[in-house]
């Protein structure tokens, strides 16, 4: 290696930040500006008491944002994960829970007759949309709780929605097989089809914003239940019910329901995926059951609140003439989640007497375990019941 002279250089970086250092301790001299000032009674003000007149206090948003509002409201939307769960979720949509599905849809479920070959292709399609799709995307790293710095090595393959899209696309298909043809042709499949509604809820608003992955329409309504259901209301103190929710100005106040009024826009069952590799709680740790099952009432909250709005407008209708009922299903590709929303009444505080009704069975586990394992196929634990649920949601009216 040759020896080169000694530059001699100076930083320029350090320079600078040495400079204002220094420059920085200086005290700045008294000029005798002020004094000059008072002998001749000029008022000397501070420029932090000149702002503070109420000219001043205009918030930026509400010249910017194109959908500003002066009163905030809290908004649910497809990232969010509610604090307390299912009881949280009762509370925020005035809803009573009722363990197990109504009467006449269970019975319809038990007494449906599955040919053994829409069985296997139901079977079929776990592994199809688990292990022999082609994608090959990127995944989500796997994390670690107790090790939150490690990075695992990153992954390729069928993402979660991909899945999921087969998944349901399969089973569906195989329901309309099942079904005859004249309940089939009642029925309509969309995807990826967003609702929104904004009410008032104790002097406050609550929008809520929800992606129905797949959304099944019908000719008909489903019809409501007759009768009282009788159950206790949840209790969060101290806790408030719209915790976890974000709290903002600018969004929008109009109701979205995309399906325009017609022969096939009754919403019949709703079915929204959940990731839980990309939805955590805000602290970190993974989404536990009540918060999963949350997700489910929401959603068909949401989608029959969207169509009230629609068929009776923004008026203050409190009870409904004749009440919506929606099915509503979640998955993560693995865990299925069934229930049943009626929405009675739009009024949303303590004191209505009027409750919403939630029906909902426990989690089902499709499978135990489906992959790869030494370079062949395997799925175990197969759990046939969820499709037969699937199927009798389909064919319930």
């Amino acid at each position: 290696m040759r020896f080169t002279s000694r530059l001699h250089a100076q930083h320029l970086g350090w320079s600078f930040k040495k400079h204002w250092q220094t420059q920085g301790k200086r005290i700045p001299n008294d000029t005798g500006a002020a004094s000059e000032l008072e002998k001749k009674e000029i008022l000397i003000k501070n420029t932090g008491d000149a702002t503070a007149h109420d000219k001043f206090k205009t918030n930026i948003g509400s010249l910017t944002h194109h959908q500003w509002h002066d009163k905030f409201c809290y908004i649910y939307c497809k990232e969010t994960v509610l604090l307390e769960g299912l009881p949280q979720a009762q509370l925020l949509t005035n809803t009573v829970k009722i363990k197990g599905l109504p009467k006449s849809l269970y019975e319809l479920i038990i007494n449906l007759k599955i040919p053994s070959s829409v069985e296997r292709n139901a079977e079929l399609a776990v592994t199809k949309s688990n292990v022999y799709d082609a994608e090959q995307s990127s995944l989500p790293r796997t994390r670690n709780v107790d090790r939150p710095a490690y990075k695992y090595p990153r992954v390729y393959g069928a993402s979660q929605l991909r899945s999921n899209h087969i998944l349901i696309n399969t089973f569906l298909n195989e329901c309309e097989k099942l079904a005859s043809s004249e309940v089939s042709g009642q029925r309509r499949i969309l995807d990826e089809v967003d609702y929104g509604v904004t009410l008032p809820k104790n002097g406050y608003r609550i929008q809520m914003n929800v992606v129905a992955n797949k959304i099944i329409t019908c000719c008909k309504t489903i019809e409501p239940l007759r009768g009282n259901f009788d159950a206790e209301m949840p209790d969060l103190y101290p806790t408030k019910n719209t915790i976890s929710l974000s709290k903002e100005n600018g969004y929008p106040s109009k109701t979205k329901f995309p399906i325009n009024l017609g022969s096939y826009s009754h919403p019949h069952t709703v079915i929204t995926f959940f990731d839980k590799k990309k939805l955590r709680n805000i602290h970190g740790t993974n989404v536990s059951k009540s918060q999963f099952q949350s997700r489910t009432l929401l959603a068909g909250f949401a989608v029959a609140a969207a169509r009230a709005k629609q068929i009776y407008g923004n008026t203050n209708i409190e009870t409904l003439p004749k009440p919506i009922v929606i099915q509503s299903i979640q998955t993560d590709g693995c865990s299925f989640h069934f229930g049943v929303f009626q929405l009675n009444t739009l009024r949303f505080d303590e004191q209505s007497k009027l409750k919403n009704y939630w029906f909902q069975e426990d989690d089902m586990d499709l499978y135990e375990i489906c992959g790869c394992v030494n370079g062949q196929s395997r799925l175990d634990g197969y759990n046939k019941n969820v499709f037969r649920y699937l199927a009798g949601f389909y064919k319930n009216l």
